[in-house]
């Protein structure tokens, strides 16, 4: 089927053809603003496959990049934040605890786990990357719920006189869908669109029939002048159709439902810098030194001959090594052959490239030992410790920036949860027990208060590292501690010390059969004051 060029005019009203209009006006000024940008993002992602026209064809791509970023990724996800809610009321610690497990839920049902590691990955190849938060309503069996997705930076059009999202005029959300995506999903609104003008194929692909159109989510804020509220509004446009515009606001809380992460930020523009584009640099010369050390050991490797013309030789049987037997004609001299080999490639060569690929590896923070590498001629273990955690201040400092983005991601499904549920509602959360067993328990969502668009909540963002080493510290913290209290007269039970360990892949299993030898009154489960006391130790 062959779509109209020229689709019938589409009746719109005044308000939404003027929804259209401005939208489709600031998308192109806000797409002119990013071109560069957005190319950059595209030859960072191109570069994280290994592909760069900025050197030759047959030239050698060492893999010191992807590893670099693979590293820098993972550090993040072991640093990956967990929400906790506190309560401005202690009589709210109750309900705090509840809305924790319901955000835990929400972000679980999100495969947050996988969004967090693709966030982290656009963050070091990309510089930026996106989180939407939005209320999902076929979500937990149909009746709803706030979700995150993470969206590529390519996709996404902020303000670019602002580098503060929320201050913009507007954000467009884009992405690509075929004809017949819209065929089901708008069949009213689907004949009215027009051809796609910003379709290009993509590394030479380009899919048979009618080319994709680009679907434009236009998110804009207006303000009530009765209130003084800003309304998020947000409509959809797709070859110069519109197919859907919002008449009331979208969201309460009258902020755009999107939060940046950025890996190093920008100047006066909303998206960041990345770690692809701090190494690209160094990564080609690297390259080019490990091509120039393997041009040499190919031309190494073959002997070659001058041989004198007079001397009545065969040149080209002379070349031929499959031959055993090479005629000439006439005597053989010492001086009518002789063999030469390419001179040995300078030795600095071989260790500038080295010198650049550990310089890599330093300015990322992901230094040899960070890398879980041997090296550097470094074998005392306080060395060691000292470099693994010189390399863990970069990545803190990431972390840091990381976490407070995360935090705005809460504060925005604490609101949209405010303002969605509208009865009373029972989940079935799991959470994990002091002992470390997960168990299955029901909570109560309650609506809110009239006139109350946030919760009373104040949003803490706790970071539970899993790197070997501090929980290595953190369990001989913990026999300390034990040691202590048992010299002190008061001695932690067996299960509490077990309980406060971390890291322990059989912990539960343990933990079973500490609670069955106590039954069997085969075990002294200790000063009934242990439990208390290892709960004031700070360590959960």
């Amino acid at each position: 089927m062959t779509h109209d060029l020229t689709p019938p005019v589409q009746p719109l009203s005044e308000r939404q053809q003027r929804v259209r209009d401005e939208g489709l006006a600031l998308f192109e000024e806000f797409r002119q603003a990013h071109r560069e940008v957005h190319d950059r993002a595209r030859a960072c992602r191109r570069l994280r496959t290994l592909r760069d026209d900025a050197l030759p064809q047959a030239a050698l791509r060492l893999a010191t990049l992807n590893s670099t970023v693979d590293n820098v990724v993972a550090d993040q996800l072991d640093a990956m934040p967990e929400p906790l809610m506190l309560p401005e009321r202690p009589e709210l610690q109750r309900s705090a605890d509840l809305l924790t497990d319901v955000i835990g839920y929400a972000l679980y049902h999100s495969a947050f786990d996988e969004q967090y590691a693709r966030l982290m990955e656009d963050c070091a190849v990309a510089g930026t990357g996106i989180l939407q938060v939005y209320w999902d309503p076929g979500m937990d069996d149909g009746r709803g719920m706030v979700r995150v997705e993470r969206w590529p930076m390519e996709g996404f059009f902020p303000d670019p006189l602002f580098d503060d999202v929320q201050q913009g005029r507007a954000v467009f959300k884009t992405a690509f869908y075929p004809r017949e995506w819209y065929r089901q999903r708008y069949p009213d609104a689907e004949r009215f669109i027009g051809s796609d003008p910003y379709w290009e194929p993509r590394d030479g692909y380009s899919p048979a029939g009618e080319p994709p159109v680009l679907l434009i989510e236009y998110w804009f804020r207006t303000r009530d002048p009765r209130t003084g509220r800003c309304e998020i509004h947000m409509a959809q446009i797709a070859g110069g159709a519109l197919l859907y515009c919002s008449r009331a606001s979208v969201f309460a809380h009258g902020c755009y439902p999107f939060i940046l992460f950025r890996y190093r930020r920008r100047e006066d523009s909303p998206f960041g810098y990345g770690l692809v584009e701090d190494c690209v640099d160094q990564w080609r010369a690297t390259c080019r030194y490990a091509g120039y050390i393997d041009e040499n050991a190919r031309a190494s490797s073959r002997q070659r001959f001058i041989y004198r013309e007079d001397a009545g030789l065969d040149g080209e049987a002379l070349a031929d090594w499959t031959r055993d037997f090479v005629g000439a004609r006439g005597a053989i001299g010492e001086d009518a052959l002789r063999s030469f080999q390419a001179a040995p490639l300078n030795p600095q060569v071989m260790n500038f490239m080295t010198y650049l690929t550990d310089v890599m590896k330093q300015d990322s923070g992901q230094n040899q030992f960070s890398r879980g590498e041997a090296g550097l001629g470094v074998t005392a273990a306080s060395a060691i410790q000292a470099l693994q955690e010189a390399g863990g201040k970069i990545t803190r400092l990431h972390a840091a920036a990381y976490t407070e983005s995360f935090r705005q991601t809460v504060e925005q499904m604490l609101r949209i949860l405010s303002e969605r549920i509208r009865a009373r509602r029972a989940l079935m959360v799991a959470r994990a027990t002091p002992g470390g067993t997960l168990r299955t328990r029901s909570v109560l969502l309650l609506p809110a208060r009239a006139g109350q668009n946030r919760p009373p909540y104040e949003v803490r963002v706790h970071v539970q590292r899993r790197n070997p080493l501090r929980v290595q510290a953190h369990n001989e913290f913990i026999l300390q501690l034990a040691d202590l209290c048992l010299k002190s007269g008061t001695p932690l039970s067996p299960r509490a010390i077990v309980s406060l360990m971390q890291g322990v892949d059989n912990r539960e299993q343990i933990l079973d059969a500490l609670d069955g030898a106590n039954q069997q009154g085969g075990l002294n489960d200790g000063n009934r004051t242990a439990q208390p006391l290892a709960a004031t130790a700070g360590i959960a």
